[in-house]
């Protein structure tokens, strides 16, 4: 199954009325200088960050949005578990949208 053809956020009524599609969001960001690795995106966001997404990625847009992203998450008192985990999401479906475009 590709990337594009599923999203989940088609079963959530609410998020659907409001045309909220969060893999869309990734469309906006530039694509990759070249094919990058799905997993190995995962395991980079997960174990260093921001910071290790900008330095694979190398694009100054992929430290500002988990960046970002984390901060907002430190507002309500996410655990610290949670914000790794996400910036390894973030790194997934970057890569995997990115290589879909190129």
């Amino acid at each position: 199954m590709r990337f594009n053809q599923f999203n989940p956020f088609d079963y959530l009524p609410v998020f659907k009325s409001i045309g909220f599609n969060l893999f869309n969001l990734f469309d906006y960001l530039p694509v990759l200088k070249s094919k990058k690795s799905p997993l190995l995106a995962f395991f980079i966001g997960g174990l260093f960050g921001f910071l290790g997404c900008s330095i694979y990625f190398q694009t100054l847009e992929d430290l500002l949005i988990p960046l970002a992203g984390s901060i907002v998450l430190l507002i309500p008192v996410v655990t610290l578990v949670a914000i790794p985990f996400i910036t390894a999401l973030y790194g997934y479906f970057r890569v995997v949208n990115s290589n879909n475009r190129l």
